[in-house]
């Protein structure tokens, strides 16, 4: 009778403790190994006596915040089979180099850092296993229970890492910001390039938005693309400049905005001197504290004029000398100069106090996106007509005075109209001429004939 009850007790342990090795049986966590980079890996155990397919299968991170980041996805885990107590090792798509071959791999743009915890999701997306993640000179500890475990002596290589130092491989937050790009220091009546830089944390540059520009002297301009332009401050003073940058057509408020101050100085340009006959120079004296750019002005003289070359720079309290070498210039010429800036806007005469017209063709209204170079060191017999500029002997009219402007078009027209008219009256003239030899020959009789001896 013993021995019976000793038989069911038996049967009766050897129940329980298969039942539990049953419960227990399955795929874990063995091991996730974050440093060095090339070697970080995850490893799972199958620690049934079957085989394991892992279709449906994931595994995620969660960070020491506590957001759970998808790391390896179901598809790649899709008719991956784990024989019975065998080990699966995953790494990187790119970048591993451990000798070992991977059984399967997570996309290069995913990873995981020491202290993340990596989860092991089955098909109906239960956590099956858990484990944090460290190096490969400590002790990796499975957590079937992370409230028990974090009680163990090695909690500093079992516990999420309590660091406030954002991990590198957390996403960031998209960050817009935009600057302004233009000099500190400008003159006034003298225009200047306006540009913009607009970027995120990401290092991706934004060209095309919303840009909202306030000149601060109540004039503003709306733009769709970043791209430079020209502008001009009329008054001296200092004026607060200001760019909003709007991503989306539909925002309500700025995802960037940048401000700088621009100091705009009076113009102090003067011609201080000119040579005579035999030496025909000009001198340009700059009697300000700053430098001025003097890109693209013309210095018209008599007849003639001469273009300064792009990035010409004329220091504080200097003066520049012009050569008749370069400016072309001859004795005659000198008796009458003017120095008009890149706007067409007269900056000093000579001599001093010697009326001039003009016609400034600048609006602030009107911005131009591509800044022209009109290039360097030109030199001509006669004033371009696309440059405006002023006849200074007054000898003809301004164009807007002389009457009707025939433009070349004007003249292919009235050149067109003059052929067809001749051709239609040389036509006519022809036809006529038949028909009248025709009328003569018909007319004609041989009665109406005589022979003369």
């Amino acid at each position: 009778m013993k021995l019976k009850v000793i038989k069911y007790y038996l049967v009766f342990l050897f129940a329980f403790f298969a039942g539990v090795n049953i419960a227990n049986a399955g795929v874990v966590i063995n091991k996730a190994n974050s440093d060095p980079i090339g070697e970080r890996f995850i490893e799972l155990y199958n620690n049934s006596n079957s085989p394991q397919n892992l279709t449906g299968w994931s595994i995620k991170r969660k960070s020491s915040s506590g957001l759970e980041y998808s790391l390896v996805s179901s598809s790649r885990l899709e008719d991956k089979i784990i024989k019975a107590n065998s080990y699966f090792l995953l790494t990187s798509e790119s970048g591993y180099t451990g000798n070992l071959s991977a059984d399967a791999t997570w996309a290069k743009s995913y990873t995981f850092a020491k202290g993340n915890t990596i989860l092991l999701y089955n098909p109906n997306d239960e956590v099956v296993s858990n484990f944090i993640a460290s190096t490969s000179s400590n002790t990796e500890v499975p957590l079937d229970d992370t409230e028990e475990n974090n009680n163990e002596d090695n909690s500093e290589t079992t516990t999420p890492s309590t660091s406030n130092e954002k991990s590198e491989f957390e996403p960031e937050v998209l960050k817009i910001t935009t600057k302004i790009i233009a000099p500190k220091i400008v003159t006034a009546g003298i225009p200047f390039s306006f540009n913009s830089q607009t970027t995120t944390n990401t290092g991706k540059t934004y060209t095309v938005g919303r840009f909202f520009w306030n000149f601060g002297n109540g004039d503003n301009l709306r733009t769709d693309k970043a791209l430079p332009f020209q502008y001009m401050y009329e008054y001296e003073g200092e004026y607060a400049v200001s760019l909003s940058y709007y991503d989306s057509s539909f925002s309500v408020e700025p995802d960037a905005i940048s401000k700088m101050t621009i100091k705009v100085v009076p113009s102090e340009i003067y011609i201080s001197s000119v040579g005579d006959s035999s030496n025909p120079f000009i001198e340009i004296e700059n009697k300000s504290n700053y430098e001025v750019d003097l890109s693209n002005w013309i210095v018209t003289a008599g007849i003639h004029y001469f273009t300064i070359p792009d990035g010409t720079m004329l220091l504080p309290n200097k003066k520049i000398k012009l050569s008749p070498k370069i400016t072309g210039f001859i004795g005659e010429d000198i008796k009458s100069v003017v120095v008009t800036n890149s706007n067409n806007s007269v900056v000093a005469v000579y001599p001093a106090g010697k009326k001039v017209s003009q016609r400034n063709s600048y609006s602030n209204r009107n911005v131009k996106n591509d800044i022209v170079s009109k290039g360097s060191g030109d030199k001509g017999d006669s004033v371009k007509n696309n440059q405006e500029i002023i006849n200074l002997n007054d000898l003809v009219g301004s164009a807007e005075g002389s009457g009707v402007n025939i433009t070349k078009s004007t003249y292919a027209w009235i050149g067109l109209i003059v052929i067809i008219g001749l051709g239609i009256t040389s036509f006519l003239m022809i036809q006529k001429r038949k028909n009248y030899d025709d009328y003569i020959e018909k007319e004609i009789r041989a009665e109406d004939m005589t022979i003369l001896e």
